[in-house]
């Protein structure tokens, strides 16, 4: 059984622990490459969303200064309704919103060039608007609309909104940039997900496919094997083992069992040689085959020695009709190679209704086909004896 049946459980083993060690292999390496794709992906997240906070802050800078010049012309329009801190704040929150965006933009060489400028810009403005605060708490409100009125009219802010806006559509077009980007990553990932998803699935597949296939190859050859190992290789009926299997089998069902060995088998084996002895017992098996049943038990247990188990007939008239009919099959002349040969067998028989086992049953056919056997020796003897007396009154 170990020759044939340990390439294949070897076989199976070695796939299993492929299939382990790629399974591991290609989950460490998609775990790698997701990872990797993940990041990316992140990293695109975060470039759009510094992209929006750049945005944002341009339109921050603009919405400060514009509230600071509103809050200023207020003042001027309006002496005692606005207090000078609301404009000093407006001028704190500019200055603010500058340098934050200045931080923002300082890996962008070109932007934060545009930074420093709008920086600069800004300053100028928010100089102007201390400079007018200060006026007004030194001097007059009312003195503050005059002092304001040439600046406004030479529009001084136009500058810093042509900086803004540069600042602002150079974002814009970034931003396109880096969505794309961030589709296109986004894109990947999810191919890059289901390919190595797919992949470990199809490859699992194919080992699940190849091991039972090997499984189920390993099974046909225990089949074999089992055959093999309860056939008896010559004559093709069971062996011993097969008996103690079907003994197993029946257990305590009704049951008839025949017990022979050949007679006048040892001279045509030494007379003739044990070609011709194989070749008469796989004559005896065909016949004792077509005087049995498909459910029967036929086995050779021995060099010519032969057990059968008829399956629930317990009747032994009818058994001993069936013993008679083996009987005679048995000793039908037989043709081997050229030779007529003749034998016989002493058949004992015993049933059973389902109270005994099959080994007493064996037994019992055991010794009644010795006492067959030796009746018909001294018989045999008892008649030579009596063809010798009549020859020597003669």
């Amino acid at each position: 059984m170990g020759p044939l049946a340990n390439p294949i459980l070897r076989r199976i083993a070695r796939v299993l622990r492929l299939s382990q060690a790629v399974a591991f292999a290609v989950v460490l390496a998609a775990a790698v490459a997701l990872i990797a794709k993940a990041r990316e992906y992140e990293d695109a997240i975060d470039q759009v969303e510094h992209t929006y906070a750049v945005l944002d802050q341009i339109n921050q800078v603009r919405v400060t200064l514009l509230r600071g010049g509103v809050t200023l012309r207020n003042m001027a329009l309006s002496p005692w309704s606005i207090p000078s801190s609301r404009l000093r704040t407006s001028i704190a929150d500019a200055n603010e919103a500058t340098d934050q965006l200045i931080r923002l933009v300082k890996d962008n060489p070109r932007q934060s060039a545009l930074a420093a400028s709008v920086e600069s810009e800004a300053s100028v403005i928010t100089d102007w608007y201390l400079e007018c605060v200060t006026f007004a708490e030194s001097y007059e409100f009312s003195d503050l609309h005059a002092a304001i009125e040439p600046h406004i009219a030479t529009d001084g802010s136009r500058k810093l909104r042509a900086l803004l806006d540069d600042m602002h559509a150079a974002e814009q077009a970034l931003l396109a940039a880096r969505q794309l980007r961030l589709s296109r990553e986004l894109t990947t990932l999810k191919r890059w997900s289901i390919g190595l998803v797919g992949g470990f699935l199809a490859f699992m597949l194919w080992s699940v496919a190849y091991t039972t296939g090997l499984v189920r190859l390993g099974e046909r050859n225990m089949v074999e094997l089992t055959t093999r190992a309860e056939t008896d290789p010559l004559t093709g009926l069971a062996n011993r083992r097969a008996l103690d299997r079907a003994s197993l089998r029946l257990g305590n069902r009704a049951m008839s069992v025949v017990v022979f060995d050949l007679d006048k088998f040892k001279p045509v084996n030494d007379r003739h040689g044990h070609g011709v002895g194989d070749e008469v017992l796989k004559i005896v098996a065909g016949r004792l085959r077509r005087e049995s049943r498909d459910g029967d038990v036929l086995a050779r247990v021995g060099g010519d020695e032969f057990v059968l188990v008829f399956p629930d007939i317990a009747d032994p008239s009818r058994m001993a009709q069936i013993a008679k009919r083996i009987e005679t099959a048995l000793s039908l002349p037989m043709d081997v190679d050229g030779l007529r040969i003749v034998i016989g067998a002493s058949i004992g028989f015993a049933t059973s209704d389902g109270t005994r086992d099959l080994q007493g049953l064996i037994d019992e056919a055991d010794q009644m086909s010795y006492d067959v056997k030796k009746r018909r020796a001294l018989s045999f003897a008892s008649a030579g004896i009596a063809r010798l007396s009549q020859h020597g009154d003669r």
